[in-house]
């Protein structure tokens, strides 16, 4: 069931709670899922037909290397790919996608999630095939929330840093996070310090990189063919979906599971190998459905209608489970009381 995976509400647990969570011994179908990963990458890797040129995880070895084309990511990344970019092209796409991994595994520990559903999709396989920076995002996304609860600001800044890097699905996840996290003012300040410095000595050393990347962008559009947004079908008209996670009467989990999963929609571009960021938070069983994009095998449009299908089940079930079967529910409960 969508959010009750866990009898915890993960917005709440304390920094005793993650821990015990991450120093939880490896149950039998997370140790499959984690070799299955990485045997996986193996396969890649030794494989004679792959080519690690045609990833994208070349394409931010180009970047280090002054061919930013197809490079669609924050400025301060560059620096953190450049030791990958010393490595031989086969060494540099197994540590960076095996850092991804032990990422994916990092995040849905943190956020009670399932590592042993969520490495389990079609969009684990992809991702690593693609040598994808999504992993390290997710790590980064468990990287502040661990340090909001241990009062690490700087980490938790840190983690901000690696996420919001990919500011098209890390920058709106981070900031869900960082809304939902009961923080006072001042520790919110605290936490933007590193961020604040990171950004600021990117547009230092090139003010104007964020233009540019907008030039990257409509020069050499991202492709299309994986976008499962309704927003490319019906577009403003897909920001309605975020007004039932607001107004319904939900638990701060539940409302912001529910926002979680209209991200996908709404966006006007959402690659559906990008689900998994759904995935290492608590929606349950139905996850597994990501394997959809198996439907690849009869082209892109069978893959992208049948996850887009998966994306509003999602969604759905994020919310009318928890408004059904919530005997808690107070009568009367105000509608627009966001409790935030």
């Amino acid at each position: 069931m969508a959010g009750q995976t866990n009898a915890e509400h993960f917005l709440s647990i304390d920094a005793q709670t993650i821990d015990q969570h991450l120093k939880q011994r490896i149950s039998l179908s997370e140790a499959a899922a984690l070799g299955g990963a990485i045997f996986t990458l193996a396969l890649f890797v030794f494989s004679p037909v792959f080519d690690v040129n045609k990833t994208d995880y070349w394409v931010y070895i180009r970047a280090v290397n002054g061919n930013p084309v197809g490079f669609f990511y924050a400025e301060w990344l560059l620096p953190i790919l450049v030791p990958f970019s010393k490595l031989h092209p086969l060494a540099g796409y197994f540590l960076f996608s095996l850092i991804g991994i032990a990422g994916t595994f990092f995040a849905a520990r943190v956020f009670t999630g399932n590592s042993g559903l969520a490495f389990f999709t079609y969009q684990t396989i992809y991702n690593i095939y693609r040598g994808t920076y999504l992993g390290i995002l997710l790590g980064g996304l468990a990287l502040f929330w661990w340090g909001t609860a241990h009062k690490k600001w700087w980490l938790a800044g840190v983690g901000l840093v690696f996420a919001a890097a990919k500011p098209q699905t890390g920058f709106l996840i981070a900031l869900l996070l960082f809304l939902f996290k009961k923080l006072s003012i001042q520790d919110r300040l605290k936490i933007l310090i590193i961020p604040s410095i990171v950004v600021g000595l990117s547009l230092l050393i090139d003010p104007a990189w964020p233009i540019e990347l907008l030039d990257r962008i409509q020069a050499n559009p991202p492709d299309i063919r994986g976008n499962i947004s309704l927003f490319s079908s019906i577009g403003p008209w897909a920001l309605l979906l975020l007004l039932p996670p607001l107004i319904l009467p939900l638990q701060r989990k539940d409302r912001f599971l529910g926002l979680l999963a209209a991200i996908p929609l709404i966006l006007p571009y959402f690659q559906q190998a990008d689900l998994q960021s759904l995935f290492v938070f608590p929606y349950g069983p139905i996850i597994l459905l990501g394997n959809l994009g198996f439907l690849k095998m009869f082209g892109w449009e069978a893959l992208r209608i049948s996850l887009q299908i998966v994306s509003l089940l999602i969604y759905c079930s994020s919310l009318l489970i928890p408004f059904f079967c919530n005997k808690e529910r107070k009568k009367g409960t105000k509608y627009y009381n966001l409790n935030l």
